[in-house]
């Protein structure tokens, strides 16, 4: 049975202690990463008067951040604060970098978002976990019967507790294995044609065609013009392999773009550009076997725009489902309309927010 438990309360008492040294001038703080989330947090802490330190990165050569001094997990005095921003992949091995040089007063960007919601902006990709969670306790259930396997069922309560928590011990069940990604719980067979729905590199295509050198076509959707021009060139050299400049989506139209969040790129209200939509239905028309869905948040309109083919063919699919907290529940609820007989299965691929995929077999 689906169940999740609110342990917010528990983790604020428990981390009292380490919210009150934010705003002891006497104990040094450090932010580890450089991203997204350590800018929003030097600008945040830079509001409330919260002197920073430095940033932490053990993988880079770089000597400044935003004109603050980098530094090394062992430079670290152990009675420093430590603020964790490496939040999407590996968020476990930075908390045990943490741990292995005895460094204890550590704080997760997810914990100060618990702490002070009005201060630090929401987690993306998180924005409505908790209140999609509270309301739809029923849809969860009714997944959590649907699963295949135990592991599906386990993955399902691990990660609605973190994203519903954010609580990152939780996530210690979990490696990094993104290579493992939409490929390791499928059977392929010779002359498969596989759809690639945000290709942004074409990586995924080519991983596909080294496990299936036998495949019949390959159709690979890519909106951005830039990474667009890089899977193409990426994929000059293979067969049959056919690069389109669309968005796919449930209907055909010109829409804005955000172009400037590399990987993360994908249609928005206030994007940088303009690019063109389409839905499979009206351009593969051919019999298709497998797809994959990476397209930042429009995964259901993809799949609504390939209603007929789903309906068809019942191609295997790869959905990513982590972009929005619905879709956990929404994309299976739809997928199951169009063929009732597909398994369900659920994997997770890294340590943090990212690569949650379902797949229907």
């Amino acid at each position: 049975m689906f169940q999740v438990t609110n342990k917010k309360p528990m983790i604020l008492k428990q981390k009292e202690h380490l919210f009150q040294k934010l705003y002891d001038s006497s104990v040094p703080k450090y932010i580890m990463g450089r991203n997204n989330y350590a800018t929003q947090l030097l600008q945040a802490f830079s509001t409330q008067g919260i002197a920073v330190a430095g940033i932490i990165d053990d993988y880079t050569n770089e000597k400044k951040y935003k004109g603050f001094p980098v530094y090394k997990t062992v430079e670290i005095e152990s009675t420093s604060l430590v603020i964790v921003c490496v939040l999407d992949a590996r968020l476990v091995t930075a908390l045990h970098s943490l741990e292995s040089q005895n460094i204890s007063h550590v704080l997760t960007y997810f914990d100060l978002v618990i702490y002070d919601a009005e201060n630090f902006p929401q987690v993306k990709f998180c924005e409505n976990n908790a209140l999609d969670i509270q309301t739809n306790l029923q849809q969860y259930d009714w997944l959590y019967s649907k699963l295949d396997d135990e592991l599906s069922r386990q993955t399902l309560l691990h990660i609605t507790d973190f994203r519903y928590n954010f609580d990152a011990k939780v996530m210690g069940v979990f490696s990094c294995k993104l290579h493992d990604q939409y490929f390791d719980v499928f059977q392929f067979s010779e002359k498969e044609v596989f759809i690639d729905c945000g290709a942004y590199d074409g990586e995924t295509t080519k991983q596909f065609i080294t496990l299936n050198p036998n495949y019949k076509a390959v159709h690979v959707f890519e909106p951005s013009p830039k990474q667009y021009e890089v899977t193409k060139e990426a994929l000059i050299n293979y067969s049959n392999v056919h690069v389109y400049p669309y968005a796919t989506y449930n209907q055909q139209m010109t829409t804005f773009f955000d172009n400037e969040k590399e990987s993360a790129s994908g249609l928005s209200n206030e994007g940088t550009i303009t690019v063109e939509t389409i839905q499979l239905d009206d351009i593969i028309k051919e019999r298709v076997t497998y797809m994959k869905l990476d397209v930042e948040g429009t995964e259901y309109e993809t799949l609504v725009g390939a209603e007929q083919l789903i309906k068809t063919y019942k191609p295997k699919l790869a959905v990513c489902v982590y972009h929005k907290q619905e879709d956990f529940w929404r994309i299976p609820q739809l997928l199951l309309r169009y063929n009732p007989n597909y398994r369900i299965v659920l994997r997770h691929y890294t340590e943090g927010i990212l690569e949650t995929v379902m797949y229907f077999i």
